[in-house]
């Protein structure tokens, strides 16, 4: 292809609607490569119009294939090909785009058309003029710098707000209902994992691999490619996994196999199953045998058997990876003493090495803690392209590049990593009427709250006019657990009628009134795929003379007895409920008074106003219980003891249901009811043993029937997630998403400050 040299075009952008009405100076776009004419259409280089409009761009030399996607457009082309898509129709190019002197030239008005940009070429001047119309011009992101293709795309998906000028640092401020349990990031994937916890310290550190919101596609993190295949060598099977050669540790080591080997093999030197937690289901110590270093940025593993998903890319590969020379004396320390678990969670990591983007700030106890973003980290200048399926990753600083193996469509989505804020700042409140008042005063810019804001408050948040309000499906529930190795906790048939007697609808319905979801599953509706629409719910479409009445036949049909036996009598208009008194077990024995420990009113009145409920429903059954509101470490230490009766909890969780076994397997050291059923043990290690979806799926089906018959929980609702956020001072890329905003523990490593 030749072109024409004998017109130089001087690319111009105007502000306005029209040339005429700018009647301001053309505003140069900076390119080292002037635009060419061929054959009577203008080529410019394609990153210098697309990072204009605000838009990203990738191209690869090997296919030809160039995408350009923003301000809800996506183009797609080929090097050399006169034909294209344009949100996904089909377009015919008058010309096609070229490599020309080593840029990538494309016609610049079929490109800025197709963004909804006008072009018009002056002739007296000899400039070719760019205009944007409004709606394009509320969603572009104008340029603070010579920024970065991430930096341009930033926030541009939310097409529903104005354009604001994008501050790059500022502090990001969350409210929050208490304080980490910990610094130590051993500690908080162990026994010490609370939500708070997991906001201060998750988003210091990184994983082999991970899911990347908003869609949670499965894509690698610290590792630079898909795992390799599972391969038997002798009696043992075998899997390489390739490292990041880009990153390093926030005091500036360079991250290797080393750290990744030293991670694992420490850990099972201590025992998984000794540490608990996430440790323990990650980590089966029966499973992985050792992880080897075949270069700096190779590593294998060997393990007893080939395992199956849960096992694998949603288990062993997705523990956080600990820096060796930070982490190797402490181990070493805690593996000499008496007791190297309780060394390692005492350890105060006071200056912790990190590798996520962020590192500690200040933590002063009662008032706040701070996270700061790390000025070593390459991930701001990363970007993840979401393709129809599949993704992209790019990082423009590094060159490093990665492309999944089902890559098929054009761009839809892009998302950037940061962190874009100089510091995270959580302020930490009594009660969450404390905490919303300061979302409203403008003290904090978002409230990370795993419970969900009630009605009133809600209602308060809607009329004021700075604060956006966003709801999505909420993965995890509120339950109510027995104790099952306690009596009559232990009895199924007392479980059952507990369940029975729980009118979630008529509470949902009636009293919080439309505020929570109710559920009877251990994998919410929300996440779809995996929830079981058939398993058993007990009461379902009964009144509550019709569930004291089963639930009376249950308890009876097992054997138990009263002094007084609960009955449903005639009163005047309809029925009228009888308390019963004095319940037996089958053994004759008296139901001792029972405690249902739940959070206090200031700290989720949701799951109070249930507990005080329940209380009033077992009651009904004869059984002596009280409920006793009582601080939330309370509840989780409790709980991780093992010292209750029954309990009012709930579970923030994974997109892969590896919950199953952590919770419900009898050998479990997070299964925190002693729930034992050989059956279910047997279906969740094949369920764990899965490594095709569709089977894990069945077993997954399978695990909850048999989980819904026997009520080691009576899960009672989830919070369709609403949540609000300053619009005058933040802006998030994305907002629609399974868990909400606070799924990502209020999006610290993705959030935008405005100006």
């Amino acid at each position: 292809m030749r072109f024409s040299s004998a017109i130089v075009l001087l690319l111009c952008l105007l502000a306005g609607t029209s040339a005429a009405a700018a009647g301001s100076a053309p505003v140069q776009l900076a390119s080292s490569t002037p635009p060419v004419l061929y054959e009577g259409t203008t080529l410019a280089p394609v990153r210098v119009v697309a990072d204009w409009l605000g838009a990203a761009t990738i191209y690869d030399p090997a296919t030809g294939k160039l995408d350009v996607s923003g301000l809800g457009h996506t183009v797609n082309m080929r090097i050399g090909v006169d034909s294209a898509w344009v949100d996904g129709q089909p377009v015919t190019l008058t010309v096609p785009p070229v490599v020309h002197h080593g840029s990538t030239l494309v016609p610049i008005r079929f490109l800025a058309n197709a963004f909804g940009a006008s072009v018009t070429y002056d002739a007296t001047q000899r400039i070719v003029l760019l205009q944007i119309s409004e709606r394009e011009a509320a969603l572009k992101v104008p340029p603070t710098s010579a920024a970065t293709i991430a930096e341009l795309r930033a926030g541009i998906s939310d097409a529903k707000l104005k354009a604001a000028t994008y501050s790059k640092g500022g502090t990001y401020t969350v409210g929050v209902f208490e304080e980490p349990k910990s610094n130590n990031i051993v500690n908080a994937m162990g026994t010490g994992a609370t939500t708070w916890t997991n906001a201060f310290l998750l988003p210091q550190y990184s994983t082999l691999y991970g899911n990347t919101a908003p869609r949670f596609d499965y894509a690698p993190v610290l590792a630079s490619g898909d795992p390799g295949p599972i391969t038997q060598e002798g009696d043992l099977f075998t899997a390489v996994v390739p490292l990041r050669k880009d990153m390093h540790w926030s005091d500036g080591t360079r991250f290797t196999a080393a750290d990744v080997v030293f991670t694992y093999m420490s850990i099972l030197a201590v025992g998984p199953d000794q540490l608990s937690g996430y440790w323990e289901y990650a980590i089966n110590k029966d499973l992985l045998v050792k992880v080897e270093a075949l270069d700096d940025f190779t590593v294998k593993f060997y393990l007893t058997a080939k395992p199956g998903l849960a096992q694998w890319q949603y288990g062993l590969l997705q523990v956080v990876i600990l820096p060796k020379h930070h982490w190797e004396p402490v181990f070493k320390q805690a593996l000499e003493s008496q007791d190297p678990v309780k060394t390692l969670y005492a350890f105060n990591d006071a200056n912790p090495v990190t590798i996520g983007g962020f590192i500690s700030g200040r933590w002063e106890k009662g008032a706040f803690f701070e996270i700061k973003r790390d000025p070593t980290s390459n991930s701001p200048y990363e970007a993840i392209f979401f393709h129809e399926q599949g993704l992209v990753i790019r990082n423009t600083k590094t060159g490093y590049s990665y492309q999944s193996e089902n890559l098929a469509g054009s761009v839809v989505d892009t998302v950037n990593s940061g962190p874009f804020v100089d510091n995270v700042m959580y302020r930490v409140y009594l009660d969450q009427n404390a905490a919303y008042l300061a979302l409203q005063k403008g003290e904090v810019d978002y409230v990370l709250n795993p419970s969900g804001m009630s009605k009133g408050i809600l209602g308060m948040l809607e009329k004021h006019p700075d604060i956006a309000i966003v709801q999505n499906a909420t993965n995890g529930f509120r339950f109510l657990g027995f104790n099952c190795d306690r009596y009559p906790m232990n009895i199924k048939a007392f479980r059952q009628a507990i369940a029975t007697v729980t009118d979630r609808d008529w509470l949902a319905e009636n009293v919080l009134q439309g505020v929570i979801e109710p559920i009877a599953s251990v994998v919410p509706p929300g996440n779809g795929f995996w929830h079981n629409p058939d398993a058993k719910v007990w009461g379902a479409g009964m009144d509550e003379y019709a569930r004291l009445e089963a639930a009376v036949k249950i308890l009876k049909d097992a054997g138990f007895t009263w002094s007084k036996e609960p009955e449903v009598v005639p009163a005047r208009g309809g029925y009228a409920v009888v308390e019963g008194e004095g319940l037996r077990g089958p053994d004759g024995r008296l139901i001792p008074q029972l405690t249902i420990l739940s959070p206090t009113q200031g700290y989720d009145p949701l799951r109070y106003t249930f507990a005080l409920h329940l209380e009033g429903w077992i009651r009904t059954l004869g059984i002596n219980v009280r409920t006793r509101p009582s601080d939330f470490s309370l509840i989780v230490e409790r709980q991780n003891t093992r010292d209750y009766d029954m309990i009012i909890s709930g579970y923030s969780l994974g997109l892969y249901p590896s919950h199953l076994p952590a919770f419900f397997h009898s050998q479990s050291g997070a299964n925190r009811s002693n729930y034992v059923n050989p059956t279910y043990d047997s279906v969740i290690e094949a369920f764990l043993a899965a490594d095709e979806i569709n089977a894990a799926r069945q077993y997954a089906f399978a695990a909850q029937e048999i989980l819904a018959e026997d009520v080691p929980y009576v899960v009672l609702y989830v919070n369709p997630l609403t949540e609000g956020y300053r619009r005058d001072r933040v802006r998030y890329q994305f907002t629609e998403l399974l868990d909400g905003i606070q799924g990502s523990y209020g999006m610290p490593g993705s959030v935008y400050m405005l100006e």
